[in-house]
Order: structure tokens, then sequence, then C-alpha cells
């Protein structure tokens, strides 16, 4: 195959691969700019509102409504021992004991933390 018939044929898959996409994103009522459109705009304009990002809480990623709120309890548990511990910390008690889970306190002050089998 010569460098021209290469070229052709990349070219159409190209092509095809652009038209698959723009006829699934038209079957959605979605729109596609294309290349000229996006070319055309300000590169310092912004979009004026903000994306949904999420449904769920990345820290709390569950479907299961029992087991979501079952995690929710215990994050909050540990957010109040977590700040237990560190109101303790500034006052300058030094010897506590930080919840299992806490990581910039122990890899830059070196905290003593709680381990996974307690």
């Amino acid at each position: 195959m010569s460098h021209e018939e290469l070229a052709e044929k990349v070219a159409h898959a190209i092509k095809a691969a652009e038209e698959n996409s723009r006829s699934k994103r038209t079957d959605k009522g979605q729109s596609f700019l294309g290349r000229k459109k996006v070319c055309e705009q300000n590169r310092h304009h912004r979009p004026s509102g903000r994306a949904k990002r999420f449904q769920l809480s990345p820290k709390i990623a569950c479907r299961d409504a029992a087991l979501r709120i079952e995690r929710l309890r215990a994050r909050k548990t540990w957010l109040h021992e977590y700040e237990a511990a560190r109101d303790e910390w500034i006052t300058g008690q030094r010897g506590i004991l930080f919840p299992i889970g806490t990581y910039k306190m122990r890899v830059v002050h070196y905290v003593r933390c709680g381990d996974r089998s307690t």
C-alpha cells in the first residue's frame, strides 16, 4: 500500500468516525460544533454556568441506601474523632491518638494514628 493510499484510508476512517459521533450526538439531541466552529471561538471565553458533576458524593459512592447511611454515619463519627484529636493537638498535647485514615497529620507532623486492628 502506498503512502497516498494509506493517507486516503486513514482520512476516510476519520471522516466515518466523525460522522458516527455526530449522528450519535444528534440522536441524543446534542449539538456538534466541528473543527471550524471550535477554531472560531474566542479562547478567553468561559462557560456561563456550572456543569452538574456528580449524582453521588465521591466520598460515599454507594447506591444501596442502607449501606450509604451506615457509611455516612461512620464518616461523621470519624470526623468528630478527628476534630477532637486535632483540637487537643492545637492545645499542645502531642501524645494523642488520631483516628485511622488520618494522612496529612501523620505524614507532615508524625502524629500517632489508630491501626486497623482496633
